[in-house]
């Protein structure tokens, strides 16, 4: 069923109290637009209620995505549009109009409309993070969105890019304002530099001409993930004899293929294993030459093995 704003008019401030404790932030979003009156009150207390927000613009449109815990509450779809219906520019009110799952807001261009609603949700609520889901095509627009939410405070969380990044100096000037965020996932980039990145996670799904020189500007990330890709098992031993004596934030390496360990562990005085404790709690047993632990420069010891067809190399924790 489609919204339909709360005549909250008629609610008494205390059990509106009660009420606002079990609303969603879709609710208290259309609530603004039915009483200037109780504006404060939804503002007071919605504010103690932490969100954080998904940015998206891909081929099926544009949309921020509203989620509260790890459930996603509902979507704000943008149309950008100078029709009757109206539309807003950054700094201006915004209309929501109901539909089945979310609402829709009429803007003149994505920054515009991007910018709008950022302000607007981070007037009402504390925004934990904002993450960013977009198509290159959309990326330059995105990049001054991405600037203008740092300029208000928020900190990005997530970001993916779809499509073939090139090394154009736009596509990497949209990856140096992501070097900082928790996770970047880069689908089809041609973009194989990533020195400046310092983020958690690093995920390249199928990247285009990626070889071991590529894999060692990733040590300042602490930790990377390739999918749909190759590396012969002498540059994964080049790799590992490199990490093994630096001492960088590095702790993580997967794989998605499988390897004769043998073949990847030459010179790096490691020794067979056939059970590990993982994470701390959970045990782990191996077939023969599946598993491999080794001691880095700095102290720590390192597992390499090869589970469920990955390859895989960590901190032994």
């Amino acid at each position: 069923m489609a919204h339909r704003p709360l005549p909250i008019q008629q609610f008494p401030d205390m059990a509106l109290m009660k009420i606002f404790g079990l609303m969603k932030p879709l609710d208290v979003v259309f609530m603004t637009q039915t009483s200037s009156k109780m504006k404060t009150i939804i503002r007071k207390n919605s504010r103690t209620r932490p969100i954080s927000m998904m940015l998206i613009s891909d081929a099926k449109g544009s949309y921020v995505s509203i989620m509260w815990g790890e459930s996603v509450n509902t979507y704000i779809e943008l149309i950008v549009s100078r029709t009757p219906c109206g539309y807003v520019d950054h700094k201006d009110g915004l209309k929501f109009h109901p539909k089945l799952f979310g609402c829709i807001t009429y803007c003149t261009g994505l920054y515009s409309g991007y910018c709008a609603i950022i302000d607007f949700l981070n007037e009402l609520y504390f925004i934990d993070s904002f993450s960013i889901d977009c198509h290159w095509k959309t990326q330059k627009e995105m990049k001054s969105i991405v600037q203008y939410a740092k300029t208000v405070g928020l900190k990005l969380d997530y970001v993916r890019l779809i499509g073939s990044l090139t090394c154009k100096s736009e596509n990497k000037e949209m990856l140096n304002e992501c070097k900082e965020a928790g996770t970047v996932y880069l689908q089809a980039s041609e973009i194989c530099d990533f020195n400046d990145l310092q983020v958690d996670r690093l995920t390249l799904e199928h990247p285009k001409n990626f070889g071991v020189n590529h894999l060692l500007t990733t040590l300042r990330c602490k930790s990377v993930i390739l999918l749909d890709a190759y590396l012969p098992p002498d540059e994964l031993n080049e790799f590992l004899h490199v990490w093994k004596n630096g001492n960088d934030t590095f702790g993580y390496f997967e794989l998605d293929r499988d390897y004769d360990l043998r073949s990847v562990i030459g010179g790096l005085e490691a020794t067979s294993v056939e059970s590990v404790v993982l994470d701390g709690r959970r045990v782990q047993k191996f077939l023969p030459y599946k598993c491999y632990r080794f001691n880095k420069a700095d102290g720590t010891r390192a597992l390499v093995y090869c589970l469920h067809f990955k390859f895989i190399v960590r901190i032994e924790k």
